[in-house]
């Protein structure tokens, strides 16, 4: 898992460095893979320590992100609002653990990325979202499983990838937009030059 993780981190570093062209975003994307993958496997904490350190990175990021844009009152409102529906397929999945065994589990993440393009256009929001969501719906679903057991059932670094591997697809989803932008121009350019030549 820890090679799957790194993998990730050092994916996104990579397409942040290359392809992101806003220098405040490529910093904070950064920054974050940076601290995550330091973070990752310390080995000199116990594991609720650590677990609070990633919710702690996962939260502290995830506003960042957020902030970067001035946005409606109302708009704030929905990283805590679909947190709620995070903490209950994370219980669900804990309890049914059988159910992460399907195939179509990484299909349903992409699905639960695309639906929160719904909420929030720009990629930052995107972003500042999902590790929002991920960081509140965890705590959430940590502290109603500490009030039947120890709360022991989670798997630290699982947290940071799957924030990881949300924030691959999003980049991918940005990338797919921008190319989507640039032959929508470039074929508008092409009507254009044939227009002035007739």
């Amino acid at each position: 898992m820890t090679a799957t993780y790194y993998w990730y981190a050092w994916t996104i570093s990579i397409i942040a460095y290359f392809f992101i062209q806003k220098s405040q975003l490529r910093l904070k994307i950064l920054l974050f893979t940076g601290i995550s993958m330091s973070t990752y496997s310390l080995s000199f904490w116990n594991g609720q320590q650590h677990f609070y350190l990633h919710i702690a990175v996962l939260g502290f990021f995830g506003l960042i992100f957020w902030t970067s844009r001035n946005r409606g009152w109302i708009e704030h409102f929905w990283p805590f609002v679909l947190s709620i529906g995070y903490t209950s397929f994370q219980l669900f999945f804990m309890v049914n653990p059988v159910w992460l065994e399907l195939p179509g589990i990484p299909i349903g993440l992409i699905a639960v990325l695309l639906l929160l393009k719904y909420f929030c256009r720009d990629l930052e929001g995107l972003i500042g979202m999902w590790l929002l969501m991920v960081a509140i719906g965890t705590l959430c679903s940590y502290l109603i499983l500490s009030l039947y057991s120890d709360g022991g059932v989670f798997f630290n670094n699982q947290i940071l990838l799957l924030a990881a591997q949300g924030i691959l697809i999003l980049l991918f989803f940005h990338g797919l937009e921008k190319l989507k932008s640039m032959n929508k121009k470039k074929r508008i350019q092409r009507i254009n030059k044939g227009a002035a030549l007739m």
